[in-house]
């Protein structure tokens, strides 16, 4: 039953007490507690002297303030600050109260007065929210921007605890200057294409897009309504779960980066976008999106060209049955480049009939199930040599999902897997017995070598102490490094670092000097081994190249001076008074100086390409009798072989009945 007694007038008061004191108590604990700065400020003498100033019947304030700065100075001296929080102290660097109430007027940066003279503004027309940005700095003299927020108080009692926040907005401007120069970037990129910008406010689902955006997703401006569902539609359907797992972290307000995924247009033609950034500005996301399919073309065939070095590659069209080899494929398969790519059933009579059922099930479900393959197999060539090859496709696919073509490479890898297999076998044995993997290694012809992951030679074989002219006692604990040039050993150092923390296989070519002695070419296979204590080592084969090396450069050098020597005989010919001829083996004319053809009276062409018995021209011995054509003297020189010296000869031009007597000499060019 509820009673009807009325309090008295002290529990009252007591009532009143106690809530007042709770609700101090809850004030005191919020406002220590806060992440962010308050400053509890008495305002009272700043409103009696603004009541003082409307006294005055002032017009327009913010004009009288500028004309007195002093009064606003006498307004800032009026204004108290009762007490700030532990916020405060750590956003100016204070190191308690007394620190910065001491150092209070170091606070205030550049423009503050201005901010204030703001405020003074904002009370005299009865504003009830007060909030600008103005710049502080730290009792250590940095300087920040901050968001100065003030509730105006209205009356007499909220004069005396007027909370204000401060709260640093630098990050803020940080983030504002990156998205300006963002803008600025991206609008010069949109000149450039395939690059589009979007708003979308997610509450009404209301979207703009630049007209760039519609080019981008193959659809028309005015037909389309780029809603999160109509967007969603065309968005290839593995990724739409990765898009919308990205848009859920977007609403809880997660950082958010750059993301890649596909889109399906119109005629079934998959796009690749990329969104370069999303910023949240008063409800709504302001994003960036770029068509990067092109990048992702080049990146894929960089990486593919990476993958091909010294490696075949090629291309098989199903509906043309059309097959494009490189160079490699051909000096693989034992095929001449000159009669083009095998056809396909002219190739699997190579294939080792070991392997073919193998080959066959492989390129049949490539070509029906769009699956790729990476196999090894053996090629038979013509001259009874047997390779092994590892061949690795991968179908290329239309919009709608059909295989359209294959491509793939071929790599002659006979001689790797003799190596690897070397190199797994005294791996093997090494954990059994350091000496027995001793024996094995002296036995292998090229210089085999075992580091730990400081590079420190461990094993090093006969073949490796003899080619580097080194005794093995002198090497065993060192890097090399000691013995090699400078750049010599900060090269094979690095590789070895990069070997021992990823533990990808290497292969290199390089010049390698040890010792003062003379230059070495050799090619270096390095892979990681990992015992089953967890301890790396790198085990290599050294392969010494030189000779082949400086065959490859004299040949080149040979080249050289045969061309110069060609260009020097180029220059005497056209340059000597007498007349030049240069026949080919079936005595046609090559070449000829203007000399010649000034003597032979015929244009500087006529001759290229003739033959002596179709030029019109005749010859005849010292008696004037005609030389038959098989006594001409080129022809003479190709029959005998032999040369002629000062042959005497006269010259009946076609159109002429007088002879020019000529002396001649010539000589055959054998190999």
């Amino acid at each position: 039953m509820k009673s009807n007694k009325k309090p008295t007038y002290q529990e009252l008061e007591r009532q009143i007490a106690e809530l007042k004191s709770e609700r101090k108590q809850d004030y005191k604990e919020l406002f220590d507690n806060s992440t962010i700065s308050i400053w509890n400020e008495d305002f009272t003498r700043v409103f009696e002297e603004i009541e003082r100033l409307r006294k005055l019947e002032i017009t327009n304030i913010k004009k009288y303030l500028k004309k007195n700065p002093d009064v606003l100075f006498s307004l800032i001296q009026k204004l108290k600050i009762n007490s700030v929080n532990s916020a405060t102290l750590k956003l100016f660097k204070a190191e308690n109260n007394q620190d910065f109430f001491h150092n209070l007027q170091s606070t205030f940066g550049h423009g503050a007065d201005k901010v204030f003279a703001k405020l003074i503004i904002a009370i005299w027309k009865k504003k009830k929210t007060f909030t600008s940005e103005v710049n502080y700095k730290t009792l250590k003299g940095d300087e920040f921007e901050a968001l100065f927020s003030i509730r105006i108080p209205q009356t007499l009692l909220e004069q005396k605890t007027v909370p204000v926040t401060i709260q640093s907005i630098s990050a803020l401007r940080a983030a504002e200057s990156a998205k300006k120069e963002s803008i600025l970037k991206l609008q010069q990129a949109q000149k450039l294409g395939k690059m589009g910008s979007w708003e979308w406010e997610w509450d009404t689902d209301t979207a703009y897009w630049s007209n760039e955006m519609y080019e981008i997703y193959g659809v028309k401006k005015g037909e389309f309504k780029p809603t999160s569902n109509n967007v969603r539609d065309l968005i290839f359907p593995e990724d739409r779960d990765k898009v919308q797992s990205i848009i859920k972290k977007l609403f809880n307000d997660d950082a958010m980066e750059a993301f890649e995924f596909r889109i399906v247009k119109s005629n079934n033609e998959i796009r690749y976008l990329s969104i370069l950034g999303i910023e949240i500005i008063e409800g709504k996301a302001f994003g960036v999106t770029q068509d990067i399919t092109d990048r992702k073309i080049k990146e894929h065939d960089l990486d593919e060209a990476q993958t091909l070095a010294k490696v075949g590659s090629w291309l098989f069209t199903l509906e043309t049955q059309n097959i494009v080899w490189s160079r490699a494929m051909f000096h693989i398969w034992g095929f001449k480049i000159s009669q083009g790519a095998p056809s396909y059933e002219t190739l699997i009579t190579r294939v080792h009939p070991d392997d073919l059922g193998l080959w066959e099930d492989s390129v049949q479900k490539a070509i029906t199930l769009g699956i790729p393959y990476d196999i090894e197999h053996r090629i038979c060539l013509p001259d009874g040599t047997h390779k092994l090859v590892r061949g690795v496709c991968q179908p290329v696919l239309s919009p709608n999902g059909m295989v359209v073509s294959l491509k793939g490479t071929g790599q002659d890898i006979t001689e790797q897997k003799l190596i690897d297999t070397e190199l797994i076998n005294a791996k093997e044995k090494a954990e059994k017995s350091k000496n027995h993997l001793n024996n094995i290694i002296n036995n292998i012809g090229d210089p085999v070598f075992v580091k730990d992951d400081q590079s420190k030679l461990l094993i090093v074989n006969d073949a490796f102490c003899e080619v580097f002219s080194l005794k093995r006692e002198d090497v065993i604990g060192k890097t090399l490094a000691e013995d090699a040039s400078y750049a010599n050993g900060v090269d094979f150092l690095k590789v070895d670092k990069q070997l021992i923390r990823d533990g990808i296989e290497s292969l290199n070519e390089e010049s390698l000097t040890i010792r003062d002695g003379e230059p070495q070419r050799v090619s270096t296979r390095k892979t990681r081994f990992t015992d089953t204590d967890g301890n790396n080592f790198i085990v290599g084969v050294i392969h010494d190249i030189t000779e082949r090396f400086k065959t490859e450069n004299a040949i080149k050098e040979a080249k050289e001076r045969a061309e110069e020597n060609e260009e020097r005989f180029r220059i005497l010919m056209f340059n000597l008074e007498a007349g030049v001829i240069v026949h080919a083996p079936d005595t046609s004319v090559v070449q000829y100086n203007h000399r010649a053809s000034e003597i032979l009276d015929v244009d500087e062409s006529f001759l290229i390409g003739k033959f002596p018995s179709n030029v019109g021209l005749k010859f005849v011995n010292p008696d004037s009798s005609l030389l038959p054509i098989e006594e001409y003297p080129v022809n003479k020189i190709a029959n005998s072989k032999e040369p002629i010296k000062d042959q005497i000869a006269g010259l009946i031009g076609a159109d002429k009945d007088d002879i020019k007597w000529l002396t001649i000499n010539g000589f055959p060019v054998l190999n």
